[in-house]
C-alpha cells in the first residue's frame, strides 16, 4: 500500500529510500513569530505594587529590567516524514526529522522552526486552519 506526499505516492524512506513498510512521522516547521517582553513590566510592577508602602523600594521599579524574546510559531508548515524500521528511532536514536526531503528548502524559505504533532493540533485548535502554510512542491519547490 503505498503512501501519500503532496498527491504523489510514496513508497521509499526519505532516510535511505528502501521500499517496503513505512512508519509514518507527522510534524510541522514554522516561522518565527518574536515579541519582545519586558521582565520590568511583570517583576518591577509587582514588586512596586506589593511593597509600594516603602518609598525606597519603589525605585526598584525604575531600574532597567533586560528584555527577553517571546519565540513563538508563526505559520506552519506540516510535513510527514516516512522512514523505515532501520532508519526510524530508536531506545538509541531520535526520529530523523531533518531526513525529510523538503526539510532544507523549508528552513531557506524561513521555517525555521520545529513544532511537533501535538503541538500543531494545540494551534489550529486555538488559531484556526490558517495557521497552516500552503505545501512546498518537492519537484519544483514551489507553493
Amino acid at each position: 500500500m503505498g503512501r501519500r506526499l503532496l498527491g504523489r505516492e510514496v513508497k521509499t524512506c526519505h532516510s535511505c529510500g528502501a521500499r517496503g513498510e513505512l512508519e509514518i512521522f507527522t510534524f510541522g516547521l514554522a516561522t518565527v513569530r518574536e515579541r519582545s517582553v519586558r521582565k520590568r513590566d511583570t517583576a518591577g510592577c509587582l514588586v512596586r505594587s506589593i511593597l509600594g508602602f516603602i518609598p525606597l523600594l519603589n525605585l526598584l521599579a525604575f531600574i532597567p529590567f533586560e528584555t527577553e524574546p517571546n519565540i513563538e510559531p508563526g505559520v506552519i508548515l506540516v510535513l510527514e516524514l516516512r522512514v523505515c524500521h532501520r532508519c526510524g528511532p530508536s531506545f538509541w536514536r531520535p526520529v530523523p526529522y531533518e531526513a525529510h526531503p523538503l526539510w532544507e528548502e523549508a528552513r531557506a524559505r524561513g521555517f525555521t522552526k520545529f513544532v511537533s504533532k501535538k503541538e500543531i493540533d494545540r494551534l489550529v485548535a486555538l488559531r484556526g486552519p490558517q495557521t497552516l502554510a500552503e505545501p512546498l512542491d518537492p519537484e519544483t519547490h514551489e507553493r
